[in-house]
């Protein structure tokens, strides 16, 4: 019972959905930001946030640190945002990007390069952002393993473990039925092709199996 319980503690901290982030001291002082997952995109890649997003937390290099991480489809590339003030991130300063294509969650600090966009920073962040200058911890990944999975048309739980909020990438339209580890069915699902979203709020704890007509995966709630 003790390694099951350690087993999925480390599990549940391995796919959190916060992300604390340090560095380039110089715009956004010393301090420590945690951003949230606010929402999945059409790729199937979350973004996160700091909260909240009012113009209230001050940083002396950029006005505001209100920040966000999230894919650029167009560039092909994860970004690290600055909001202007107003909350929208409509036009936003580019902080930092990365081009590793991992899914659901941006890169850490070891996969693929956190590359500082001197144009706006002025290269006062210190260069790439690395361990020897900030922290980027939580929801990040350092494999792309979850692409690879991708690649092989298989369906993907981009949040596992749950609480309140069950992401689904499937790889085409179909059924899914989930059963609870007795065997009981608990739920069906009407998958669409892409990303999908279902709320698990009122499930209990414990372990799931979701099942469509060629696969079965495996569903911690927490």
């Amino acid at each position: 019972m003790k390694k099951l319980l350690i087993f999925l503690l480390f599990t549940s901290l391995a796919y959190s959905q916060t992300i604390t982030f340090s560095g380039c001291v110089n715009l956004f002082d010393n301090q420590t930001f945690v951003f949230t997952k606010t929402s999945t995109d059409v790729n199937g890649r979350n973004v996160y946030q700091t909260t909240p997003i009012d113009g209230a937390q001050d940083c002396s290099g950029v006005g505001t640190c209100e920040f966000q991480i999230s894919w650029n489809n167009t560039n092909n590339r994860w970004e690290f945002l600055a909001d202007r003030g107003n909350g929208d991130f409509s036009s936003p300063f580019l902080i930092y990007h990365n081009s590793s294509a991992s899914i659901p969650n941006p890169p850490n600090l070891t996969l693929g390069v956190w590359t500082e966009n001197t144009d706006i920073t002025g290269g006062v962040c210190g260069g790439n952002l690395t361990s020897g200058n900030g922290t980027l911890t939580g929801a990040v990944q350092s494999t792309n393993l979850s692409t690879e999975e991708l690649s092989k048309n298989k369906l993907l739980l981009t949040s596992n473990p749950v609480k309140n909020s069950l992401d689904i990438l499937s790889p085409l339209n179909q059924d899914a039925e989930l059963f609870d580890y007795q065997g009981k069915l608990i739920k069906k699902f009407n998958l669409k092709k892409g990303q999908n979203n279902f709320d698990v709020s009122n499930l209990n704890t414990g372990i799931y199996l979701l099942k469509t007509n060629s696969e079965t995966l495996k569903l911690i709630k927490n």
